[in-house]
């Protein structure tokens, strides 16, 4: 494991949106509400499996998403830990939907956003959360190589 610098955490962006919409979501899960996330991003986001370089590991990676699909990748870990730990008074439990397409930029969910406000329906409209991780192919496309090169 790589650890974490204060260099390295001053360097990260975050956007914490309004800080007052926030107060109600951790009230809303204190007071055992069920709540909706959705999660946008890359390759991570989506729970895509990329073949490692390490002899340790040639091979093991066969399928376009990491093995347990969705429910492995981190909005399905998030989904699961959430249910266990704010246990909600709904059915079906907290919902985290992942959005995720692999080697897709800010960018491109800027251009996505504004096709979805039109729709009430869509859940980005009826997200408690939304959780944008788009950090790796950001910096590869400033890097000039663009998201998908990493592929």
């Amino acid at each position: 494991a790589i650890p974490l610098s204060e260099e390295m955490c001053r360097q990260t962006y975050t956007y914490r949106g309004d800080e007052s919409r926030m107060a109600s979501l951790v009230l809303s899960l204190r007071q055992r509400r069920c709540i909706t996330v959705v999660a946008l991003g890359g390759s991570v986001t989506f729970g895509s499996c990329l073949p490692s370089r390490h002899p340790a590991h040639a091979g093991k990676c066969k399928w376009r998403r990491i093995p347990g699909g969705t429910k492995a990748a981190w909005p399905g870990q998030l989904e699961r830990w959430m249910n266990e730990v704010y246990t909600c008074s709904g059915v079906s439990g907290h919902r985290v939907i992942n959005m995720g397409v692999p080697a897709k930029t800010s960018s491109y969910w800027v251009g996505q956003l504004g096709s979805w406000k039109s729709n009430p329906q869509h859940p980005i409209n009826l997200a408690d959360l939304i959780i944008v991780d788009t950090a790796v192919n950001d910096m590869q496309d400033q890097k000039g190589g663009g998201a998908a090169s990493i592929y």
